[in-house]
């Protein structure tokens, strides 16, 4: 049975670099033109509008603004020659963007190149300005929420907007790689998504073409704690994708970080994790351990905390680059043809540590 993981995005960002190993695995949004009406109703907003709209601070507000000023709309996008070009520039996958306590739980970073392949298949992020993302979908910096009120082509606001691609967008990925034939074979709908944005889906479409829907819920000592549960949302996501999960079966045995299955809480379409107090406190135990032991000492670590925050370049920043670039190679072309006995060594990015993190990670950005 084909399993799709439906998953909130994050506010907060990190835009440090994505692995180019794997840039053959980047992909664009599927609903990218139906994106660019929305960039343009934002791209109207005033700094008090914005503030008012997502209750944010002064600052939030002009980075925002600054966003969606520079967004590259669909045909920009298309003219990009390669996903690599679009990475360098303005955009990064958003299983890797997207920086909140789900995303540290799912941890995309340490995914090889067949569960970024399954997750493809597996996982979708919904999103008020993308509709719906794949893990490897590259996305530009933005903050929009789905609760937003905001009018786009006569819609009153995202939900109307987003309701019905959404779920055309989904099943038309789960049938189209021939895994699940139009009302012949089931699927399975996982629901780890917030209330917030699971009002943007809708469920009864997914069900009348085969989908079976089932809702998870993760309770810290009886109650939805809200900091554990987004992060249990995360880490289910990641058993789905590194377990390779096909049916309810292999969902009912996610135990990750202490969590259970509670069959005396569960009921049809719902799924309840439960844990305690010292289950919790056992991995976390555990993981403070290793973080201790990969923390940088002495001036290791007054290097990373001066390394400066990764900026978006302007478009007219990215030609000057790229001109530089052109001009640098032709210059080291004629040097290397004249010099005897050089030599040439290449980085390489810095493999996982104990805490799973790859090399050095760049601070994240507040959206």
């Amino acid at each position: 049975m084909r399993v799709v993981v439906l998953l909130s995005p994050a506010k907060t960002l990190n835009w440090a670099t994505s692995p180019a190993s794997l840039s053959g695995l980047w992909s664009q949004p599927k609903l990218l033109q139906a994106t660019d009406p929305v960039v343009e109703v934002m791209r109207r907003k005033k700094k008090a509008d914005l503030k008012k709209l997502m209750s944010i601070s002064d600052n939030i507000a002009d980075l925002n603004m600054e966003r969606f000023k520079k967004f590259l709309g669909s045909s920009e996008v298309e003219k990009m020659s390669t996903a690599v070009d679009l990475v360098a520039d303005v955009a990064r996958p958003a299983a890797l963007a997207f920086d909140g306590p789900a995303y540290r739980g799912m941890d995309a970073a340490t995914f090889t190149e067949e569960d970024w392949a399954f997750g493809a298949r597996s996982v979708r992020l919904l999103s008020g300005l993308y509709g719906v993302l794949r893990p490897t979908d590259l996305i530009q910096p933005y903050r929009l929420e789905m609760g937003s009120r905001v009018a786009v082509a006569g819609m009153k606001d995202l939900y109307e907007y987003w309701k019905g691609n959404i779920a055309q967008c989904i099943l038309e990925g789960i049938q189209g790689d021939g895994s699940v034939k139009s009302g012949t074979d089931e699927f399975l709908v996982v629901n780890v998504a917030s209330q917030e944005y699971s009002k943007a889906v809708d469920f009864e479409q997914l069900e009348n073409a085969g989908g079976k829907v089932v809702t998870c819920v993760f309770k810290d000592d009886g109650r939805v704690l809200s900091v554990f549960a987004k992060r249990a949302r995360g880490l289910l996501a990641r058993h789905v994708v590194v377990n390779r999960a096909k049916d309810v079966a292999d969902l009912e045995s996610f135990s990750a970080e202490g969590y259970r299955l509670d069959r005396s809480q569960c009921g049809d379409g719902l799924l309840v994790f439960t844990r305690s107090k010292a289950q919790r406190a056992a991995p976390t135990k555990s993981a403070m351990a290793a973080k201790a032991q990969a923390k940088p000492k002495g001036k290791a670590k007054a290097m990373a905390e001066a390394a400066p925050e990764a900026k978006v370049p302007s478009t007219a920043a990215r030609g000057k680059k790229r001109a530089a670039a052109g001009a640098g190679a032709g210059a080291t072309k004629k040097k290397a043809a004249t010099a005897t006995g050089a030599s040439t060594t290449s980085g390489k990015r810095g493999a996982p540590s104990a805490g799973g993190k790859r090399g050095s990670k760049s601070k994240s950005k507040k959206a």
